[in-house]
């Protein structure tokens, strides 16, 4: 999860046009990724959850969202930390509305953030290898994370955090992939190998 990225050290942002090309051209790798994703659903689940992935991409393009980067790394923030906020920000204002489906939509703010972070800081996204059958257990699964799940080899997931109408929850339901989720935290304690039967 996004808690789960550190963070470099603050350090002043000198050269705000230059930060802002950075950010940029994170911003355009995962608007490539998110259109591959887009297509790979769209033709292995279905046009109706691709559109998850298209409503991603919208996240990523947004103006206001872009506006305050920019004016942050003039303020010397520097541009981990600027995108960092500036996701933050939106994605608390969505999470204190009174709709639940706007409310919702704050996981895929943070996640979509949390993909350009990534890149900003020169890390890549880690895959999950499965050698044999198994249950997944996790703080929370993004939609691209579930997407890429192995049906033949993944026969369920828990997760600790999740609702139901989420976007991770819609595309399991739509892969068959068994999911329970909302679990707390104990679902993530649970050590390796350990047999499980999940009612889902």
């Amino acid at each position: 999860t996004a808690d789960e990225i550190q963070l470099p050290a603050p350090y002043p942002c000198r050269d705000p046009e230059a930060a802002w090309q950075r950010v940029s051209t994170a911003i355009g790798e995962v608007k490539t990724d998110l259109k591959e994703m887009e297509e790979k659903v769209s033709r292995e689940i279905g046009p109706e959850e691709a559109g998850i992935f298209k409503a991603h991409q919208s996240i990523v393009e947004d103006v206001a969202l872009k506006d305050k980067v920019i004016d942050l790394l003039q303020q010397g923030v520097n541009p981990e930390a600027a995108w960092h906020e500036a996701v933050e920000g939106f994605a608390s204002m969505l999470a204190n509305l009174s709709d639940p489906n706007l409310q919702a939509r704050a996981v895929d703010v943070r996640d979509v953030g949390r993909q350009v972070l990534i890149r900003l800081l020169g890390h890549s996204e880690q895959k999950l290898t499965l050698t044999k059958p198994a249950v997944i257990g996790a703080r929370d699964l993004t939609p691209a994370e579930t997407a890429k799940l192995d049906k033949d080899l993944v026969v369920a997931f828990c997760t600790a955090e999740g609702g139901k109408t989420s976007h991770t929850a819609i595309l399991a339901k739509a892969l068959g992939i068994p999911a329970v989720v909302g679990l707390g935290e104990e679902v993530v304690e649970i050590e390796d190998n350990t047999l499980v039967l999940v009612d889902g």
